[in-house]
């Protein structure tokens, strides 16, 4: 009976041996079977992210080849562009240069025309006003008048020319401006001066007062010009009655208002929007009692305006104008009267006498002129006429020769090659320095602003435009003789 209990017990480890080891390789089994499992969806998970990887790929692909074709779509749109522009911008250089030799040669046609009409104009005023004088008015009063009327005529014709080239040059923006302080009621006082007459032939008033000597900035000679233009508009279109200049102050403004009124025919209203359009008249009002080429208002207005000034007009049918000019002030608001140098009369001669005459060298190549210099100065001087450059070395050698001095040059400009006035001007220094103690005056029919400073710094000592005027000739020999008093005396002791 013990014998079989003892077997039992002696086979139970190894029982639990035998479900341990069944245990494991269920476990086991259980293990491969979820790893198997497990790899088998890694398996199609990566697959899956590997399709997905390929389809992105694919989809990147095909973004960046449109991402290239927008690119290179835009590049070359780009680059369009650019090229447009640089032909645009081409086209534009070109415009521009051909502006720019267009306002050359326009300025150059302009100077050119000027010189043109100023010569023989020159002539034409000199002989008429030789005429004029030489004829006995009492005895020929027919003739005096036919006279009068040619140096009225031209000096008109030479008026309308330069308003014409001021405005050509305006509209060309070549128009040069001196921007200094000057003195308002001196030049006021000149304006009034060159009007005096003409009024007194119409038997106007003419009512001015001065009072503070008031400073402005500005172009002076722009300003005179403005003033001159409004003046004779009052004279040319008053019949009876007065014309009144008054000055007035806007300290809140810091403005000089000049004020040019007039008991004239006065503007229709329905005119005054286009009155500072060139070669616009009034067809019911001025141009009815007075021709004009309608330049007076449109170029007074641009000066002032080049000025940063304002030109305003007032006027009423039948009852007059007005004219203002605002200017703006200096910090210095107006000085005393005494600063204010009177204005000489003009002078018929040098204030020489016949011990003491003045000897003039003059090289001119137009037989009119060089016969209007003579005529002018031959009663007052001792003249020596050039007609070119190489005439002019013979004669002046000749004078160096015999110790003969001269008191002051006039050189035309605008001579025969190869020499011309410059040129002359600079060789005379260089082949006789005695020469640098002589006065030089540039004469010549370039008159367009901005040529009398041109010459001044070439080396001339002064300047005349032509037409020559009998009285700024005679002023100007005078000023540069006292300028260069001890000249004959400085020469003699070297």
């Amino acid at each position: 009976m013990l014998q079989p209990t003892n077997i039992v017990v002696m086979n139970f480890p190894l029982t639990l041996l035998v479900l341990g080891g069944l245990f494991f390789l269920i476990v086991l089994f259980v293990y491969l079977l979820f790893n198997r499992r497990k790899n088998k969806y890694l398996l199609i998970q990566n697959k899956q992210l590997e399709n997905e990887i390929k389809q992105l790929k694919e989809e990147l692909k095909v973004n960046l080849d449109s991402i290239d074709i927008k690119i290179h779509e835009k590049t070359k749109a780009l680059q369009e562009q650019i090229e447009d522009r640089k032909s645009i911008d081409l086209e534009r250089k070109i415009a521009l240069k051909k502006a720019e030799e267009s306002n050359f040669l326009k300025n150059t046609f302009l100077s050119s025309m000027s010189r043109e009409i100023r010569t023989p104009l020159s002539g034409i005023i000199g002989f008429s006003n030789i005429l004029l004088h030489e004829i006995d008015s009492k005895e020929k009063p027919e003739m005096y008048d036919m006279a009068n009327s040619i140096v009225e005529s031209s000096s008109q014709l030479l008026e309308l020319m330069g308003h014409i080239m001021d405005l050509s040059r305006i509209e060309a923006k070549n128009y040069e401006l001196k921007i200094d302080t000057f003195e308002v009621n001196a030049v006021l006082d000149t304006c009034v001066k060159k009007i005096t007459d003409s009024a007194t032939k119409k038997e106007l008033e003419i009512d001015f007062k001065q009072g503070d000597n008031y400073l402005a900035e500005g172009d002076k000679e722009a300003f005179e010009k403005s003033v001159d233009l409004i003046l004779d508009n009052a004279i040319k279109y008053t019949l009876q009655g007065k014309i009144t200049i008054r000055l007035e102050t806007d300290t809140h403004k810091n403005k000089l208002k000049v004020l040019v009124s007039d008991t004239g025919i006065g503007i229709d209203k329905s005119f005054l929007s286009d009155i500072f359009e060139a070669f616009r008249q009034d067809g019911t009002g001025y141009s009815r009692i007075q021709q004009g080429a309608g330049l007076g208002l449109p170029l007074a207005h641009k000066l002032v305006h080049l000025m940063d000034g304002e030109l305003l007009i007032e006027s009423k049918k039948n009852r007059g104008t007005t004219v203002s000019f605002l200017l703006s002030l200096t910090k210095k608001k107006h000085i005393s009267g005494e600063e204010i140098l009177p204005t000489g009369a003009p002078k018929d001669n040098f204030g020489i006498t016949t011990e003491n005459q003045a000897s003039i060298f003059i090289v001119e190549d137009d037989k009119m002129n060089r016969l209007i210099f003579e005529n002018m100065l031959n009663k007052y001087a001792s003249v020596q006429i050039a007609v070119d450059g190489e005439d002019a070395f013979k004669k002046l050698n000749e004078a160096f020769q015999s110790n003969l001095v001269y008191d002051i040059i006039l050189l035309d400009i605008n001579l025969p090659s190869p020499w011309d006035g410059m040129l002359l001007l600079k060789e005379f220094k260089k082949r006789w320095p005695k020469m640098n103690k002589i006065p030089f005056v540039a004469q010549t029919a370039y008159a367009l602003t901005g040529d009398k400073e041109k010459f001044l710094a070439a080396g001339f000592d002064d300047y005349i435009s032509k037409p020559i005027d009998k009285t700024e000739l005679f002023t100007i020999i005078e000023n540069n003789m006292h300028k260069f008093g001890t000249l004959k005396n400085l020469i003699h002791e070297k």
